[in-house]
């Protein structure tokens, strides 16, 4: 009995040791898992948003979502309400106006690409914006905001006797194969730059714009300008 019992007893306290050293590898497994779980959860980033189109025509509705030539809005400002930073607004050839005091506002980083057609297919002409000689074409807010318009007729624009009847631009503004013409203002009746950025014009045409001060045609206040194949 004595040797025998010893054999069971020194052979269940062995099992016992084994299954307790397993339970203790056990819970350190889980215990790791849990901490890589929670490093992978804080380490996941939400990827970037891709650059959005929106769409603009005369036969469209602001109550739309722009986001398909099919559920266009009717107004740029319009489809601005509803971009993102980054996002490009697609014109099609009509003629646009407002009844506040410009007619497109540029707050946030956007694109605005005119002269398509109804199908948004083809880009050769110009979409207009007309200020109707009530109020700014185009005014462009922040001195770190980047807008580009390409193939835009900017018309008719009157400052009310302070500076930019047609473009108005604080931030950044690129301006390409597009017209400013009949515009009016104390200064820079075509456009009035005043920002920290750049203003960059090419292929486009500046022309009958009227200022009752200084720069009929193109004003800035000491920032860098580059003017290329433009009259």
């Amino acid at each position: 009995m004595g040797s025998s019992m010893w054999q069971r007893l020194s052979s269940n306290g062995g099992r016992f040791r084994v299954s307790k050293r397993r339970r203790w590898r056990q819970r350190l497994f889980i215990i790791a898992l849990s901490a890589l779980v929670s490093l992978t959860s804080l380490t996941i980033l939400e990827p970037a948003k891709a650059a959005t189109f929106l769409y603009v025509q005369p036969t469209g509705s602001d109550a739309n979502d722009c986001l398909t030539p099919a559920t266009s809005c009717q107004t740029i400002l319009g489809a601005i309400a509803k971009a993102s930073a980054g996002d490009t607004v697609r014109v099609a050839v009509g003629v646009y106006t407002s009844v506040g005091s410009e007619v497109v506002m540029i707050d946030r980083d956007l694109n605005l690409s005119g002269g398509w057609d109804g199908s948004f297919t083809s880009q050769t002409g110009l979409s207009t914006i007309d200020g109707e000689l009530l109020r700014r074409g185009v005014v462009v807010t922040g001195s770190d905001t980047l807008a580009s318009l390409t193939r835009f007729d900017i018309k008719d624009g009157d400052a009310g006797g302070s500076g930019g009847g047609g473009i108005f631009a604080e931030g950044d503004l690129t301006l390409n194969a597009s017209t400013v013409r009949g515009n009016l203002a104390n200064n820079g009746a075509g456009i009035y730059f005043h920002g920290g950025g750049q203003l960059s014009i090419s292929e486009s045409t500046v022309r009958d714009n009227v200022a009752f001060s200084a720069g009929g045609g193109v004003y800035t206040s000491g920032q860098n300008g580059v003017i290329s194949a433009s009259t």
